[in-house]
């Protein structure tokens, strides 16, 4: 059965109406019952950080959008809190864009790892790569870390890969082995290419996502799941791959984008690690599950801003957008 998106009335706190007509939108309604599994409900009963506190690791002299964007994705997705570790020269960049995220500024420091520790023990899961840029100090720093996780196994959580932290996996191809929590990854389709030209062995202008998606998947094991963005997200984990949704967002391609699929995705894999264990009753997996709401998710926010702003959509646009889009996929089934 699938959920059509189409004459959807919104109510707006300004006490208005808001009528969009959705005609692509096209997504399972069995998958996303299933998200009510690890979706948390809200209570008064519970405490700030309950809902999942994020780390999100990124930002540069260069770049200080993407991990904001990231970060506020994750925000308005529903989790608590949002830790960003970034290098010095963007913590005032990203400090002035709002007050909502805690900003730790010490990726650039040599004895970075020895601040960011403290830290690991609060939080539940972390984003690595918006904006991270390739310094080498950050590189070091953001390997020593992913190795202390993977060797101790108390300490181990939830992580997604996007943007520059691709270009650290490149640098270090086993990084991720025996990496005891899941782990996602959000290549775009050139991300993919060098992922598999490094992994598989295969030249880039060999790569093909039908034919070398599944083996990069099986290759990396199954504690990885992989969501290749492009016009229909693809999900892949160990030897199964599954189209996400038929939900096609819409043509702007404005910046951003990306860095708010990666932060939704963050605050899902959290409560999807949080929540009980359960047995999906569809063909995907509790994580192909993940990536797939966040992929409508991001997509649905996406063609709703779209409606409404057309070719001068920005990603802030999209980001206004997630909490109605959250309330038809996940609470209006």
């Amino acid at each position: 059965m699938f959920l059509y998106i189409s004459s959807i009335t919104l109510c707006l706190s300004c006490g208005g109406v808001y009528s969009v007509n959705y005609t692509s939108g096209k997504a399972d309604k069995a998958v996303l019952e299933e998200c009510k599994n690890f979706i948390p409900h809200l209570s008064t009963k519970q405490h700030k950080g309950d809902r999942g506190r994020i780390g999100v690791f990124g930002g540069s002299e260069e770049y200080t959008g993407p991990p904001y964007f990231g970060a506020m994705a994750s925000l308005r997705t529903g989790t608590d809190m949002v830790y960003l570790f970034c290098a010095s020269p963007a913590a005032i960049p990203i400090k002035s864009y709002g007050p909502e995220l805690m900003v730790l500024p010490c990726l650039d420091s040599k004895h970075a790892f020895s601040k960011i520790k403290p830290w690991l023990e609060r939080i539940h899961g972390v984003l690595i790569g918006p904006g991270l840029g390739r310094n080498e100090t950050v590189v070091k720093n953001i390997v020593k870390m992913i190795g202390f996780l993977k060797e101790d196994v108390n300490s181990a959580i939830p992580m997604v890969f996007d943007a520059d932290a691709f270009y650290i996996m490149y640098s270090n191809p086993e990084l991720l082995q025996e990496y005891p929590k899941q782990v996602y990854l959000t290549p775009n389709y050139e991300e993919f290419r060098q992922l598999v030209s490094v992994v598989l062995g295969i030249s880039q202008n060999s790569v093909n996502p039908h034919e070398h998606l599944k083996a990069l998947a099986e290759k990396l094991g199954p504690k990885v799941t992989i969501v290749l963005k492009g016009k229909v997200d693809k999900i892949a984990q160990g030897d199964s791959v599954v189209t996400s949704n038929k939900m096609t967002g819409s043509p702007r391609r404005c910046g951003g984008q990306g860095d708010m699929l990666a932060g939704c995705l963050a605050a899902l894999a959290v409560w999807q690690d949080m929540a009980e264990t359960w047995r999906p009753q569809v063909h995907l997996t509790q994580e192909q599950i993940v990536g797939y709401a966040a992929s409508a998710l991001l997509k649905l926010a996406n063609e709703m801003a779209y409606k409404e702003k057309g070719r001068s959509l920005i990603a802030s646009d999209i980001l206004s957008k997630l909490h109605p889009a959250f309330d038809i996929l996940f609470d209006e089934l």
